[in-house]
């Protein structure tokens, strides 16, 4: 079993099922895993798409992210558990109380497949810029420190690589800007900045609204439109209880 396309299907499937666990109990009944293999675009879905489901399943149990109930027909009831792996109530964390302090991708995410377009690793990488872009804005944008990449744990190879991937998708700018710490000599460093937006189209060139609109059933595209506009309401509120970042030191500083 290659741990890489396994932790793949693992990945994708925990952002699947936190897409649709919405409320309280925060549980999703009634998905055959053979469902979520044809989802995800795994090979030969209805046998082996459905066992790599079911081991990742059993994988997200034994890490105490899901409670596991399988069930006669085969379609199991998941419920979600606390992210911090510690077995824990599952908690919405968006709003005020928490600081805003999540991540969240726009269903433009699924809908327009990017989460089966883009590898294990570039998804990961998504996740983690998304995570340090967060207090900062596009004209102000993070550079990564080494302990930063440490503390997500993904290699030099893991992070050139999904770098170059999310690039070419034309999801992430990397510039290199004069930045630092408050007490460090500026220094030329790579900064990153992840166009949210951008994952509300489909990849490749841009169409116009009435274009895109085009290409999904009706029902989904009014769906689209209106996750777009809820998107940015909470984005705003975000926006409104963030604590700034402290800008960086100026560009252009004494080299």
């Amino acid at each position: 079993m290659d741990p890489v396309r396994e932790g793949e299907v693992r990945l994708k499937l925990y952002l699947c099922l936190a897409l649709l666990a919405t409320r309280d109990p925060y549980d999703i009944c009634g998905v055959h895993p053979w469902s979520w293999a044809r989802a995800l675009g795994l090979s030969d879905p209805d046998k082996a798409g459905t066992r790599r489901i079911n081991d990742a399943l059993d994988w997200l149990r034994a890490a105490r992210l899901i409670e596991l109930e399988r069930h006669s027909d085969g379609k199991p009831t998941v419920t979600l558990l606390s992210p911090a792996g510690d077995g824990g109530r599952y908690r919405d964390r968006s709003g005020p109380a928490f600081g805003n302090r999540y991540v969240s991708l726009p269903v433009g995410f699924w809908i327009w497949e990017w989460i089966t377009t883009l590898s294990a690793t570039g998804v990961a990488l998504l996740l983690v810029l998304l995570d340090l872009q967060g207090g900062y804005d596009e004209d102000d944008p993070p550079w990564i420190s080494g302990h930063d990449k440490n503390r997500y744990g993904l290699s030099a190879a893991t992070w050139t690589r999904a770098t170059t991937e999310l690039t070419d998708a034309g999801l992430l700018t990397v510039r290199r800007e004069w930045r630092g710490h408050d007490f460090d000599r500026p220094k030329l460093r790579n900064t990153f900045w992840i166009d949210e937006e951008r994952l509300d189209h489909p990849l490749g060139e841009l169409l116009t609204p009435d274009e895109e609109d085009a290409l999904l059933p009706p029902e989904l595209a009014a769906y689209l439109r209106n996750a777009r506009l809820a998107q940015a309401d909470r984005q705003a509120a975000r926006s409104a209880f963030r604590t700034p970042r402290r800008k960086r030191m100026a560009s252009g500083a004494r080299r």
